[in-house]
């Protein structure tokens, strides 16, 4: 099937208490085009960007499998507040805690919750930062936002780093992740059932860095950040850090040196490597989660031109991975302003597979069936200028929440309004 490559990286364990179908199926995917500039750089760097490469171009894409119509709910959608590149979850009780952002010198991240219907908004810290972010609760129901902060007005590679923001009964706790390099960028967490955080980040190859991606913890109350094996990576395509059954952390991240997906885990040896599909320019924007048994899912992009790609689902079946396309996105920007987070996976109580993805133009929300993948346009195609980020998260209820945002301007910043929905039968 596909190339697999393990690696192992030294990196001493510590002992962690971690605790048919009738709709209309979309087109087939567009040929592939000259390969584009992925600008991305905050603020502009030198050397080139990631390019479409000619496996992309040379590669055969299979037709998407989702059936757009198949399903119909009904979308209650609420504003949340002004601002950028959100991240959320939903508690026991279906309360949303959201983060958001503005991406200014003198920008701030913003926490909001909707216990009692609308949205109440707080500041959370202000200064220089910049997204994706990303929120994940603890044991107890707190939550706890991972974010970037440059530590000044202007980019300066001796400084900026990934900061942990814990609200706790005496008000929020930032925790600064300080490491060697500007890094923390393109952020995820998860957090453990001892409440410890758990998180996967960026030091881009763009500054002239070689890690790539960076995993960190607390250990003994002591941050701790290590290398996963990635080697040089940029930032702007994302990562995904999810923890399996047994507490042990795993990253799905993008390889833009060989244009693959690749999946980093932690085991008694150390951090290993694999590639889990390196069929076309694929495993930008992945998103991981794990299924009871303890088996990985993979939502991600294979980026056929400079806008348009498909949007392709992964999963591990007796030690061997598995891929299928879902869908096509064909109005997709990247770059600083550009895309993020375009995909979203989520597994509910009884092991149905949700999964989310949006472009400039469309944002469709999915379910997979016996019968391959049923999907609804969530928003009206071209309705409004999208933000190319999505969050999903399924209540305890099991009903479907979206978080997303609406890009307002692009010019000299991107601004924007933050929305979530629910989706009723």
């Amino acid at each position: 099937m596909r190339a697999t490559k393990i690696l192992l990286f030294g990196f001493p364990i510590f002992v962690m208490a971690l605790a048919a179908c009738s709709g209309v199926a979309e087109p087939s995917a567009p040929v592939a085009e000259a390969g584009p500039t992925a600008t991305g750089a905050e603020p502009s760097t030198s050397g080139t960007e990631t390019e479409l490469g000619a496996a992309a171009e040379e590669s055969i894409i299979a037709a998407p499998s989702i059936q757009i119509g198949e399903i119909s709910l009904t979308w209650e959608v609420q504003e949340v507040g002004e601002g950028i590149k959100p991240a959320f979850a939903i508690d026991e009780e279906g309360v949303a805690h959201v983060a958001f952002l503005t991406e200014a010198d003198h920008g701030g991240l913003f926490y909001a919750q909707n216990r009692d219907g609308g949205f109440e908004v707080e500041t959370v810290s202000e200064g220089y930062f910049y997204g994706p972010i990303d929120l994940a609760l603890s044991p107890s129901g707190e939550p706890i936002i991972a974010y970037h902060d440059h530590q000044a007005v202007q980019v300066d590679m001796a400084l900026g780093d990934e900061v942990i923001a814990h609200l706790t009964k005496s008000g929020w706790d930032l925790t600064t992740v300080a490491d060697d390099g500007h890094d923390g960028w393109d952020n995820s967490i998860a957090v453990d059932d001892a409440g410890v955080w758990h998180t996967a980040a960026i030091e881009p190859s763009q500054f002239g860095f070689v890690n790539g991606v960076e995993y960190a913890t607390l250990i003994d109350g002591v941050v701790t950040v290590v290398p996963v094996g990635s080697g040089p990576i940029k930032y702007e395509f994302g990562t995904s850090i999810q923890l399996d059954p047994s507490g042990s952390p795993s990253v799905a991240y993008y390889n833009d040196r060989d244009q693959q997906l690749e999946f980093a885990s932690l085991g008694a040896g150390g951090w290993s490597v694999e590639v889990v599909d390196d069929q076309g320019d694929a495993g930008r924007y992945a998103a991981l989660v794990y299924d009871a048994d303890g088996d990985p899912h993979i939502a991600y992009y294979v980026a056929e031109s400079r806008e348009s790609g498909t949007v392709r689902y992964a999963w591990k079946e007796a030690s061997a991975w598995q891929t299928e396309n879902v869908g096509i996105l064909q109005n997709l920007q990247m770059g600083q302003i550009g895309a993020r987070k375009i995909t979203s996976l989520a597994i509910d109580k009884e092991g149905s597979l949700h999964l989310a993805y949006t472009d400039r133009d469309r944002l469709i929300y999915a379910r997979r069936t016996d019968n391959g993948w049923a999907g609804q346009e969530v928003v009206e195609p071209g309705s409004r200028a999208l933000g190319q980020l999505v969050e999903l998260a399924i209540g305890s209820d099991g009903s479907p929440h979206l978080l997303w945002f609406d890009a307002v301007s692009t010019s000299p910043s991107l601004e924007g309004i933050v929305r979530y929905a629910v989706g009723n039968e």
